[in-house]
């Protein structure tokens, strides 16, 4: 389908008119007016001819010079081109990545729109380089996430955080083959090390940044029980860090109430050699709107010298209205460390949706713990502040 139809089928579907033509038709005059123009036309005509009857000399080039003024009779064949009536010209296509803007858009609206267009076409180009179709569909139905975390802890100071993830899938070279590109943490990326915002925020090291990734991926038959994919990208750098990543995804229900979700990630990078990433969730639904998690993880590799590992225990609250609060309790270690524990503590986490957007999210968080990295430090209680922005983005 052309990108003209599949813009009349989609505009039709939502009942709305088909997209403006570049031009619009010449209008129809009436019987009188025909006449009253065939009568001056042929004036036209005959001062052209006597126009020739002076000229006869001239070279053919002079009699298509520029026309006279608005008053003056005008060459024979800019008459003649004058009298036919203008074709109907094609019709302007839109791009299928094009998104309407909605009524009363707002900044944060126009910038997920934006962004989701982004996407789009960057879906339509990578795919393009594998095969001449076009699949506006699959490229429409790209999504991400962006995020922006602000937040002040007394041991680390003050800290501004940006991530993005997005994902597109390829259906010209493979249905189960897909592109991701985004700013993460490179280590938290390639380990699988899944943490809310709030909780990165708190966890990671202060000397860690957020790097652009990029790379494709492959996931094999599967559904929401049990899951298998492989990833293949690079840190984008001027010291590129490549990976491989092979990640298997469990999720075993037990009655109407109980769910365990286990995760096991194996890695390689070209910097730290193999690795490989264990995680076990335990959930537990107390109330149609309580939830508690336990859940554990660790990641050994050949750059680290004992096992990384975070313990967290969570209660989740729904709240009446677009509103969530969580009481989250951790500790985070490592084995062989100079310092075994280096943090335990506890939070408070809100979260609700803003300006009455199912895609945009706001969080702010307050914490209390008691970090140690080195010997020599003293183990003393740091308060923690933040908040968090997350915008979801494309999928029709």
């Amino acid at each position: 389908m052309s990108p003209v139809s599949h813009v009349r089928r989609r505009h039709r579907q939502r009942g709305e008119q088909d997209p403006p033509r570049t031009f619009p038709p010449a209008p129809a005059a009436g019987r009188g007016g025909w006449y009253r123009y065939r009568v001056r036309h042929m004036a036209v005509l005959l001062g052209g001819v006597l126009a020739l009857s002076h000229t006869a000399g001239a070279s053919p080039q002079d009699s298509r010079q520029t026309p006279l003024e608005n008053d003056g009779p005008r060459p024979v064949a800019e008459a003649v081109v004058e009298t036919e009536e203008p074709s109907e010209p094609p019709e302007a296509a839109k791009h299928p990545c094009d998104r309407a803007p909605a009524p009363g858009e707002t900044p944060i609206d126009e910038a997920r729109r934006l962004l989701a267009e982004t996407l789009c076409r960057a879906n339509l180009w990578l795919d393009g380089l594998f095969g001449e179709d076009e699949h506006p569909e699959a490229a429409r139905n790209a999504h991400g996430r962006a995020e922006l975390s602000l937040w002040h802890g007394d041991y680390e100071g003050m800290k501004l955080g940006v991530r993005l993830n997005a994902r597109i899938d390829l259906p010209n070279v493979e249905e189960r083959l897909n592109a991701f590109f985004g700013r993460d943490d490179p280590d938290d990326f390639v380990q699988d090390r899944r943490e809310g915002a709030a909780l990165r925020s708190q966890m990671r090291s202060f000397e860690r940044n957020e790097s652009w990734l990029a790379g494709f991926g492959y996931s094999l038959p599967g559904d929401y029980r049990q899951r298998f994919d492989v990833r293949v990208g690079s840190r984008l750098s001027t010291a590129p860090k490549l990976f491989v990543q092979g990640r298997w995804r469990r999720n075993i229900e037990v009655g109407d109430a109980t769910l365990w979700h286990l995760r096991q990630t194996v890695f390689w990078t070209n910097r730290d050699g193999f690795g490989t990433t264990s995680s076990v969730e335990y959930d537990r639904v107390l109330s149609p709107t309580m939830l508690f998690r336990v859940g554990v993880v660790g990641t050994v590799s050949e750059r680290a010298e004992g096992l990384d590992w975070r313990s967290i225990a969570l209660l989740f609250q729904n709240l009446p209205g677009p509103h969530a609060v969580a009481l989250e309790t951790f500790a985070r270690g490592e084995t062989r460390a100079e310092v075994p524990l280096r943090d335990y503590g506890g939070r408070v986490i809100y979260r609700r949706t803003l300006r009455r957007r199912e895609w945009l999210f706001g969080e702010a968080f307050v914490g209390y713990s008691w970090p140690r990295r080195y010997l020599e430090e003293s183990r003393e209680g740091s308060l923690s502040l933040g908040v968090g922005l997350e915008l979801l983005f494309g999928r029709d």
